[in-house]
C-alpha cells in the first residue's frame, strides 16, 4: 500500500488480475467484481459487508489498514462466507507496546497530494 500511494481501495487493488470496478458512483463506493461476479468484505476474517450492486455500495476507508488480501475462487471458504466471486479482506493494524509515530507526504501528477500522521501505542 506504501509502494503504490494508494488513498482508496479502488487504488489499492488497481493491479489485482481479474479484478475490476462495476461502475462506482463518481467515486462515491466500492463497487468492485472479481471474475464477474460480486465480492465480500471482510475486516481481519469478519465479516465486513457485501457488494450491494448498487450506487449505495458505501466506500471503505484505508485509514486504519495494514495489508489488503485478495482471495478468489475456491479460496474465499476459507472465512465460509460463500462470496462466489470472491473476498477481500482488510487487514487492520495492531496496537503495539510502545509508541510509534510517522508523518508522511505524497506528491504525484495531476495535483495528487496528501499528508498522513500515525500514532500508535
Amino acid at each position: 500500500l506504501s509502494v503504490q500511494a494508494a488513498n482508496t481501495l479502488q487504488d489499492a487493488v488497481r493491479n489485482v488480475s481479474g479484478l475490476s470496478q462495476a461502475g462506482n458512483n463518481y467515486g462515491i463506493g466500492d463497487n468492485l467484481i472479481l471474475r464477474g461476479l460480486g465480492v465480500s468484505y471482510t475486516y481481519d476474517g469478519m465479516y465486513g459487508g457485501a457488494d450491494l450492486g448498487n450506487s449505495f455500495n458505501p466506500t471503505r476507508t484505508l485509514s486504519n489498514i495494514e495489508s489488503i488480501e485478495v482471495l478468489k475462487g475456491p479460496a474465499t471458504g476459507l472465512y465460509g462466507i460463500g462470496a462466489a466471486g470472491g473476498v477481500i479482506n482488510l487487514v487492520e493494524k495492531k496496537p503495539l507496546a510502545t509508541e510509534q509515530y510517522e508523518v508522511k507526504g505524497v506528491a504525484g501528477a495531476w495535483d495528487t497530494y496528501g499528508l498522513m500522521l500515525d500514532a500508535n501505542g
